[in-house]
């Protein structure tokens, strides 16, 4: 058990308190109050413990008797965590979700806007935290910004399937999904899992994989109709959770080169914002720049030669098999900054991972 997970154990000593574009922190336990600006949506501030933020709207739509597609939020926070977050929804709904009495859930704030919530609406994060075990601080003002184990998955295997895809190994990307197993994974899911290995019968596996396994359902019902018809089996998937896999291979990648090369692989760099967020759009040389590898990537040396010994082409990266998930390239922070510290409360920009933060920040002592 790692350090974050061993402070997550209870989650009220883990808050995440969304940062919004305009800096605003969305603190726990305060109402938020602003007047209406247009209609057709209702956005609000989700307060929640112990519920993943996909599970928590599932159960405020439940509640509200609608669609869980008529929400929208700029990120997921964490299950074992008290969090806060902007969400929408489609209508106007500010009475009934001010009214809603849910365990674990409640609604500090509703009003009304024009439009839903999109991934630009979030700055940032504000975290603090309250480790119950003896421990002494790190001083540091920045951290390598390494993508989080979370980045990979349940089972650390999607970089694994998005590189079958980016190598158009369509029927070996299935089956990474599917056969691969976790020890982390319930007995009744590694067994379905085993014997599918065993057998390769899609059809047949659709009587013993569980209800509850949705994806790989979808995938063999398709196998089942269609048994040689790989591509069309995985675009029967959603784009975003294929494009997840593509990101983790990206990701992937990054990471190695950054364990390997550090600030050797700055390629830019950019300016802060008023509110002390690094900023891609203002001129400075406050923080360094590093590739997350496209079609369009200038590479540098260092990254040609991963991609050698991957074994892949940049070219490799317009997916010929499934254009629609064709990766330009773009460009990540090498080195976190931790703004606003005081302690064990501290902001990250967008995209950073807390566990990463955690790792170089907090040191356990050993009794």
């Amino acid at each position: 058990m790692n350090i974050l997970e061993k402070i997550k154990e209870n989650p009220e000593n883990f808050i995440v308190e969304e940062i919004t574009k305009h800096g605003e922190i969305l603190e726990l336990d305060k109402t938020i109050e602003k007047e209406d600006n247009g209609g057709g949506f209702t956005w609000f501030v989700l307060q929640k413990k112990d519920w993943n933020t996909d599970g928590a709207v599932r159960r405020i739509a439940r509640a509200l008797r609608i669609s869980q597609r008529r929400f929208n939020y700029a990120g997921t926070k964490d299950k074992k965590a008290l969090t806060t977050q902007l969400v929408s929804v489609i209508g106007n709904l500010k009475i009934e979700l001010l009214e809603l009495k849910l365990q674990d859930i409640s609604i500090n704030g509703a009003w009304l806007e024009n439009r839903k919530i999109g991934l630009g609406e979030l700055l940032g994060n504000c975290f603090t935290l309250n480790p119950s075990f003896s421990y002494s601080i790190n001083e540091i003002s920045e951290f390598p910004n390494f993508f989080g184990a979370q980045r990979f998955g349940f089972r650390k295997n999607n970089h694994v399937v998005g590189k079958h895809i980016i190598k158009t190994e369509l029927e070996s990307a299935v089956k990474e999904f599917l056969l691969t197993s976790s020890e982390r994974e319930k007995s009744e899911v590694r067994e379905a899992r085993q014997k599918l290995s065993e057998d390769w019968d899609p059809s047949a596996a659709l009587a013993y994989f569980p209800g509850f396994m949705h994806m790989e359902r979808v995938l063999l019902h398709s196998l089942k109709e269609n048994p040689a018809d790989y591509a069309g089996a995985l675009r029967k998937l959603p784009r975003g959770n294929l494009l997840m896999f593509l990101h983790s291979y990206q990701s992937y990648l990054f990471n190695i080169l950054l364990e390997k090369h550090g600030k050797k692989l700055m390629v830019a760099t950019c300016g802060k914002n008023e509110f002390g967020f690094p900023s891609v759009e203002k001129q400075g040389k406050e923080f360094f720049l590093g590739n997350l590898i496209g079609y369009e990537t200038e590479l540098i040396q260092e990254e040609k030669e991963i991609l050698e010994k991957e074994g892949i082409t940049q070219e490799d990266f317009m997916v010929g098999s499934m254009p629609e998930l064709n990766l330009k390239g773009g460009k990540r922070l090498l080195y976190a900054p931790l703004i606003n510290r005081e302690k064990l409360r501290f902001s990250l920009p967008s995209g950073c991972y807390a566990s990463i933060a955690v790792q170089h920040l907090i040191l356990e002592k050993k009794e």
